[in-house]
């Protein structure tokens, strides 16, 4: 019995190291380390999260993605870049970069050397993606709103009857349980302190960046503008910016909106009333606003990335181009690129191309692995999706930045 227990161990022990050598991470596995996520619905390592604000007395929730060595080597940390997204109804925005496959194209970029290694963050910015400190409306005593609210009522009815988005942006707001605060100030005191001691960002302004998309990307160069202590760069995506504020007399010829039953642009009254619900006044909306920024601010150490497509939909090219000028004018590391060659009624978001063709127009009726054959991509949406490959743009732009 003895020669066959010696045997018997001797087998086992083989057995355990073979199976030791078989699971043991390769190289490769350790740099990608991708799980299946239930969430987004493939492998992936991107993470979903949830902070607790005390101040807002909520929670938000985030996705963050990691780079590919973060679990290989635990004692490295990482610049790190903020991602607000756009306006969106579905209160899943801040998935898009998973849904737009960016963490792939990110782990390919890194994999190039085309990029270093950073963190993505990508918080839940209520629903429109507008993160300044909210303007309070002036408080009014009980008596004198007891006294004025028939006379309100009223007023608020006939408004509704002229202009039915007056009343819609109201029930937007209330939809939402959009209150009025400081969420500018809840990302820069709370947040982005939270996100940095639970994962490995490296420390210091020099290794933190900002950026945006549409209503994100007007929020991240007010935060970065009226912060600019606080990042290594910006970046904004056809932003929300327009030379006039929601108060003012011109408002209706710059708040505006492509209509193409008619072929020219008409006034977004909606987003006007919006805005003036959130903002109340002209100073509050001049405190924000990155084009007055832009005239008051020292941005000088604080490199500015910007596109913005030509006849943007809503007018935003306009806004940004004035931006542009502004900083130049002041001498502001800016990088600026006008996308061109699209109709008025689809491009207040990119289309790509691919060798001088549309990129919708190639994908049009391939399947995945057709796709994936002839343009090394892996599916459809990622190829016709308009804000991924300008977004890749600002992940080159943020690693050049960030100090080695």
């Amino acid at each position: 019995m003895r020669p066959f227990r010696k045997w018997q161990g001797v087998f086992q022990s083989a057995v355990l190291f073979s199976l030791a050598i078989f699971l043991w991470p390769t190289e490769a596995d350790g740099q990608q380390r991708h799980s299946y996520s239930a969430r987004y619905g493939r492998r992936t390592n991107v993470q979903h999260g949830i902070f607790h604000s005390q101040q807002l007395n909520q929670d938000i929730e985030y996705s963050i993605y990691l780079p590919p060595s973060y679990y290989d080597q635990p004692q490295r940390c990482y610049p790190i870049l903020y991602y607000i997204h756009g306006f969106d109804l579905r209160g899943k925005a801040h998935m898009d970069w998973v849904n737009w496959h960016l963490d792939a194209t990110l782990d390919a970029l890194i994999t190039e050397g085309a990029v270093q290694e950073m963190i993505v963050v990508i918080p839940e910015s209520f629903i429109t993606g507008i993160v300044v400190d909210w303007g309070v409306p002036p408080e009014r005593s009980m008596p004198v709103a007891v006294l004025t609210f028939p006379f309100r009522a009223v007023r608020g009815l006939f408004r509704s009857i002229l202009d039915p988005t007056y009343f819609g942006s109201y029930l937007f707001i209330h939809r939402w349980n959009l209150e009025p605060a400081d969420y500018a100030e809840v990302l820069i005191a709370d947040f982005i302190p939270f996100i940095e001691k639970r994962y490995r960002a490296k420390e210091g302004v020099s290794h933190r960046a900002i950026s945006g998309f549409s209503t994100g990307g007007y929020s991240s160069l007010s935060i970065a503008f009226r912060h600019p202590e606080l990042f290594d760069s910006v970046s904004a995506h056809t932003p929300m910016l327009v030379p006039a504020s929601p108060f003012s007399a011109e408002a209706r010829d710059f708040f505006i909106e492509y209509d193409p039953q008619h072929v020219q642009h008409t006034t977004h009254q909606f987003i006007i009333n919006l805005l003036k619900r959130i903002f109340i006044n002209e100073e509050t909306w001049d405190r924000h606003d990155p084009l007055t920024l832009a005239s008051r601010q020292h941005l000088e150490n604080l490199p500015t990335y910007i596109d913005v497509a030509e006849l943007d939909k809503r007018g935003y090219d306009i806004g940004t181009s004035l931006l542009v000028q502004s900083l130049l004018e002041r001498n502001v590391p800016v990088e600026f690129e006008l996308v061109r060659g699209l109709p008025p009624h689809s491009n207040h978001t990119y289309p790509g191309y691919l060798n001088g063709r549309l990129i919708a127009e190639l994908a049009n009726g391939k399947t995945d692995e057709e796709l994936n054959r002839f343009f090394n991509w892996r599916g459809v949406a990622p190829l016709i999706n308009p804000d991924v490959q300008r977004i890749e743009y600002s992940l080159r732009f943020h690693s050049r930045e960030f100090s080695q």
